[in-house]
């Protein structure tokens, strides 16, 4: 029976694994809608490159400073004992003696690609934020290192067993003989992130807050705001909806497995659900009030979902779902005013990175531990939320977690980004970024678009009948002109570049009627 449920879990956790690696596909076709169109080849490279490079990485070294062995400290993971089979991952399954061992080490293959899944998605979050003018070498080194060194470390504080702030850590519970370990590793019964609004999107968030700063914004960014906007709401659209199904892979996946834990899986959905329609409607009526013109954003709409989303991502599993719908609101009202606030600061974040993923991931630490309900709080001590007990022992703790993600990633994104800026590597020139990157780093635009014109006239002529003039359509001349197939040349700074194929001119004596563009 326990090989059984261990091979349900191994299967429930891998399709959920499956969902939160399509998230990949889904940040890509928002990022690809949000940019200008001269740069989407080049944005969707770097979202291929976040699992491809994040794979070999977090496999090689991040997933062993995450979680370690059983010799680890509460910052990091290391080698020491078991600890040498999470650098350069692999599970010792050769020569098992039970059923129960040969499902358990199956479940371990799967807990390295859910794993790897996370971490790849944090990384995304910074490339849409520096998008249109970072370079390809300053993509691969901020990239290294915060898969390998700046999430997986936050992963080991808040999810591994011997975390400092861990709510796993057992070293914390007073039946254990003290609130904290005898060398300061545990902390009040530890912080609630279930599935990392904090972990993942917090950490993704400020780092491309930092980044974003330390890289200046796009040339002409606030100089001619009108020349960038998203030029493909489709794939915008496309890409929130693909995140929404994926984060329920992401949120409800982090039980880790199936059996026992039906109810919460089921809750997760739920909460998850009503987080990300309470964000969209608010964000989308905030601006519509905001706005002179009373329009209707879609962008708005999609980064309240958004912003929804990660908002939930901590909480899920421990609040009621008239909580869940409190927190969608608020993250959307959040992820409005937080990206009007960047804006005014003159920081260039191109896919409001921070508002959506930093600003929302910290506020849903931070709501755990005012909603969190008695019944479903994970806290070694049992702790609980301000508004059902009264008391702000889990608000101070999940406070504290949020102050040391921001520390952490805010001055490791400053170490990596500034000798970049300063060794001349980081930023892309002027005329790179008039003429757009996939023209000159890639193969050329990702939109082969051309214009058809087609000429006709018409002669206006009267009929022999003098009672009802009439206007009637002379045929074509016979005469002809040979058909233009020249390509033309892309104009620079052009977003997506038109090449005229051809014109079918008409006779010298039609004129003034206006062509028809195909």
């Amino acid at each position: 029976m326990a090989s059984h449920n261990r091979e349900k879990d191994t299967l429930f956790l891998f399709f959920c694994s499956l969902f939160v690696f399509m998230m990949q596909a889904g940040f890509s076709l928002l990022e690809a809608g949000t940019v200008r169109s001269k740069n989407v080849r080049n944005i969707l490279l770097k979202n291929l490159l976040d699992a491809c490079l994040g794979g070999v990485l977090f496999w090689l070294v991040g997933y062993g400073i995450a979680y370690g062995g059983s010799n680890d400290n509460g910052f990091a993971g290391n080698a020491m004992g078991v600890g040498k089979y999470s650098f350069a991952f692999r599970v010792n399954d050769d020569n098992l003696a039970t059923e129960y061992e040969a499902s358990s080490a199956g479940y371990s293959w799967v807990g390295f690609f859910f794993q790897f899944c996370f971490a790849a998605a944090s990384t995304t979050i910074v490339s849409g934020a520096v998008a249109g003018r970072c370079t390809i070498p300053a993509y691969f080194v901020y990239s290294s290192v915060i898969i390998t060194v700046i999430y997986p470390v936050v992963v080991h504080w808040v999810w591994d067993s011997e975390g400092w702030i861990s709510a796993f850590n057992l070293f914390n519970d007073d039946r254990h003989g003290s609130p904290g370990r005898s060398d300061g590793e545990g902390i009040y019964g530890g912080a609630i992130d279930f599935a990392g609004s904090g972990v993942v999107h917090m950490t993704g968030g400020v780092a491309a807050l930092v980044s974003s700063i330390v890289l200046g914004p796009r040339k002409g960014r606030f100089q001619h705001p009108e020349e960038f906007k998203s030029h493909s709401a489709p794939l915008q659209v496309l890409g929130t909806m693909l995140l929404w199904v994926g984060w329920y892979g992401f949120n409800c996946g982090s039980t880790l497995g199936i059996s026992g834990y039906a109810r919460d899986v089921g809750r997760v959905a739920v909460t998850t659900t009503l987080a990300a329609a309470g964000g969209g409607l608010s964000a989308l009526f905030l601006v519509f009030a905001m706005t002179g013109a009373r329009t209707y954003d879609l962008g708005a709409l999609c980064n309240g979902i958004l912003g929804g989303l990660v908002g939930i991502t901590a909480g899920c599993s421990v609040v009621e779902p008239f909580a869940a719908l409190i927190i969608g609101l608020m993250s959307g009202i959040l992820v409005v005013l937080c990206s009007k606030g960047v804006e005014m600061c003159g920081i260039d974040d191109v896919l409001d990175a921070f508002a959506v993923h930093g600003a929302c991931g910290a506020f849903g630490v931070i709501v755990v531990g005012a909603l969190c309900k008695s019944e479903y709080s994970y806290n070694v001590h049992g702790y609980d939320g301000f508004f059902y007990s009264g008391e702000g022992h889990l608000l101070g703790i999940q406070l504290l977690l949020v102050l040391c993600i921001f520390a952490w990633v805010a001055s490791t994104t400053a170490m990596v980004m500034i000798p970049m800026q300063y060794a001349g590597i980081l930023r892309l020139s002027d005329e790179i970024q008039d003429t757009g990157i996939d023209v000159h780093e890639h193969e050329g635009p990702a939109y082969q678009i051309v214009e058809i014109k087609h000429t006709y006239n018409a002669t206006k002529s009267f009929s022999p009948k003098k009672e009802s003039p009439s206007e009637t359509i002379a045929p074509p001349s016979p005469q002809k002109t040979p058909t233009s197939r020249a390509k033309t040349i892309p104009r620079v700074g052009s977003d997506v570049q038109l090449a005229p194929i051809g014109t079918i001119p008409a006779p010298a004596s039609m004129d003034n009627v206006p062509s028809a563009a195909n």
